[in-house]
C-alpha cells in the first residue's frame, strides 16, 4: 500500500484528537506530505472504524493517486498550506477553547510563553464556507510565518509542522492559553476561575 506508514499515522492522529475531545463525530481532518504526494483522512468516515486503507493519497494538484474513498472536503485547504510554506503535516480540529476564542477575537495575543510555540500571535482567518478555495486562501494567509491559526466564525483550529508530534502537542495549547489569560493557574495547573465553557453538545452537521 502506498505510504502505508503515513496513512496509519493519520489514523492514529485522528484517534488521538478524538480521545482528547478535539473533534466530534467525523469533524476535523489530518494530512501529511511526502515529497509530491499528500495522504489525507477520508470524508465522512468515523474515526473508530477508519483504517490506513481508508486514507486517501493525492498529488499536490489534488488528483487521487491511491485510495477508494473521497478525500476530506478540506483537501483544497491542506494543499494551499503545503503550497504556501514548509509544512509537512497538517491537523485540523474543533477544540472547545479555540471555538470560543475564534468567535470573539481576530487574533490571540501573546498571553503566555506557550504562545511562542506558534511563532507569534495566532491569527483568526476570515470566514468562508468549508471546502471552498476562499477558505483555503484565508487560512494559508493566516498561517503565514505561523504554525497555527483559527478559522472564524465557527472554529476549526489548523496546525502544521514537519511531523505529527508538534501539531498534536500544540492542539492542546489554546485551552491552556485561554485559562492563563482568564486567571493565573495554581502550581498544580488547576483552574481558579469560573469561565463559562461554550456549548459543544451539538456536533457540526457537515461532513468533512
Amino acid at each position: 500500500m502506498l505510504l502505508e506508514n503515513e496513512r496509519q499515522q493519520i489514523v492514529d492522529t485522528c484517534l488521538y484528537m478524538q480521545r482528547h475531545g478535539l473533534v466530534v463525530g467525523t469533524a476535523g481532518n489530518v494530512s501529511v506530505r511526502v515529497g509530491d504526494l499528500v495522504a489525507i483522512s477520508p470524508s465522512g468516515v468515523e474515526y473508530d472504524v477508519m483504517t490506513a486503507a481508508d486514507v486517501v493519497v493525492t498529488d499536490l494538484a489534488g488528483t487521487i493517486v491511491d485510495g477508494s474513498l473521497k478525500p476530506s472536503s478540506e483537501l483544497p485547504l491542506h494543499l494551499a498550506v503545503y503550497h504556501s510554506g514548509p509544512a509537512m503535516a497538517v491537523t485540523h480540529n474543533h477544540a472547545p477553547a479555540s471555538t470560543a476564542l475564534g468567535l470573539v477575537v481576530d487574533e490571540i495575543p501573546l498571553s503566555h510563553y506557550y504562545s511562542g510555540m506558534f511563532g507569534g500571535p495566532v491569527r483568526v482567518a476570515p470566514f468562508a464556507m468549508f471546502g471552498t478555495d476562499q477558505l483555503a486562501i484565508n487560512v494559508a494567509e493566516a498561517l503565514r510565518d505561523r504554525s497555527g491559526a483559527l478559522m472564524a466564525p465557527k472554529e476549526k483550529f489548523k496546525l502544521f509542522s514537519k511531523n505529527f508530534q508538534k501539531p498534536l502537542h500544540l492542539c492542546l495549547t489554546p485551552r491552556w492559553n485561554r485559562r492563563s489569560s482568564a486567571c493565573p493557574p495554581t502550581d498544580n495547573h488547576r483552574r481558579t476561575d469560573q469561565t463559562v465553557r461554550p456549548d459543544v453538545s451539538r456536533p457540526a452537521k457537515e461532513s468533512e
